[in-house]
C-alpha cells in the first residue's frame, strides 16, 4: 500500500523547467505562424481591393476611348483654370506618372479623371466606388498657381489604393524612364500658342530615384498601384491588372 501511494504521488509531479520552456516555444511558433498567415490574408485582401479599383479605372478608360474614338491626351488644360482665360497664360498639365522638377509628384490619375469625367457615363462608373478611395489629393506644386489668375488650391479628385496612396496613370507619351533633363516640350512639342504653356516644364520618371515603375506601354495607357510600401520602383509588390515590360 505504501509503495502504491508513493508511486501515485510521483505521477502527479509538475512540469520541469525544460518542459515549460518547450511548451512556451511551441506556443510562440504557433502564434508567429498565425500572425504571418493573417498578414498574408490582410495583404491579399488589400491587393484584391486595389486591383478592383484599377479595373474600374480600366472601364473608365474604355468608356472614354469608345466615346471619343481616341485615347486621352498627354496634357490637359489645368482643371483649376477656366478655359480661354484672357488674363494670363493658359496652362496645360502633363498626364505623367512622374515628379516635377522640384520633386513634387504629379497626380496623373486625378488629371485623367478630370478629363474623363467630361464624357457621358463616366460619372456613373465611379458612383459605386467607396468614398474613402475617391477624394481630394494634392497634384501639382503650389508654385504653378502664380501664373493662374483665380486658380484654386492645388487639389484634385483622385483614386487611392487600399493603402491610401494615389493610383498611377502611365501615358504612352511618358512611359519608360525619363530623366530630369528631358522637359515636357521635348516630349510633346511646342505649346500651341505663345499664350499657352506646360506646367511643370521639366519632369522626372525614374525608378532609380523612386519616382515611378519604369513601365513601358504597348501604345495604350495603363494604371498601377505602388503597393504596400508606397514605392513604385519596387516592382515586386506593385499592383497591376496587366504587368508591363519594365525599363531600368
Amino acid at each position: 500500500m505504501v509503495t502504491m501511494r508513493m508511486q501515485s504521488k510521483g505521477r502527479r509531479r509538475g512540469f520541469t523547467l525544460i518542459e515549460l520552456l518547450v511548451v512556451i516555444l511551441i506556443i510562440s511558433v504557433l502564434i508567429g505562424l498565425g500572425l504571418a498567415v493573417g498578414a498574408r490574408v490582410v495583404g491579399g485582401g488589400k491587393t484584391a481591393q486595389t486591383r478592383d479599383l484599377i479595373k474600374v479605372l480600366d472601364n473608365v478608360l474604355n468608356s472614354y476611348e469608345q466615346a471619343t474614338d481616341k485615347m486621352p491626351p498627354a496634357a490637359i488644360l489645368d482643371p483649376r483654370q477656366e478655359e480661354g482665360n484672357p488674363t494670363g497664360t493658359i496652362v496645360y498639365m502633363p498626364l505623367a506618372d512622374a515628379v516635377a522638377d522640384d520633386g513634387s509628384p504629379i497626380n496623373s490619375v486625378g488629371l485623367f479623371l478630370a478629363e474623363a469625367r467630361k464624357v457621358a457615363g463616366v460619372a456613373e462608373l465611379l458612383e459605386g466606388v467607396d468614398a474613402t478611395r475617391y477624394r481630394l489629393f494634392a497634384y501639382t506644386p503650389a508654385a504653378a498657381l502664380d501664373d493662374m489668375p483665380g486658380a484654386s488650391e492645388p487639389e484634385l479628385m483622385t483614386m487611392l489604393d487600399a493603402w491610401g496612396n494615389p493610383i498611377r496613370f502611365v501615358h504612352p507619351a511618358f512611359h519608360g524612364v525619363r530623366r530630369m533633363d528631358e522637359d515636357v516640350v521635348d516630349i510633346l512639342g511646342a505649346a500651341p500658342s505663345p499664350a499657352t504653356a506646360y506646367y511643370p516644364t521639366e519632369i522626372r520618371r525614374n525608378p532609380a530615384a523612386q519616382d515611378a515603375d519604369g513601365g513601358l506601354t504597348s501604345g495604350r495607357p495603363y494604371f498601377y498601384s505602388a503597393g504596400p510600401d508606397g514605392d513604385p520602383s519596387t516592382i515586386d509588390d506593385n499592383v497591376y491588372t496587366v504587368q508591363p515590360q519594365i525599363q531600368k
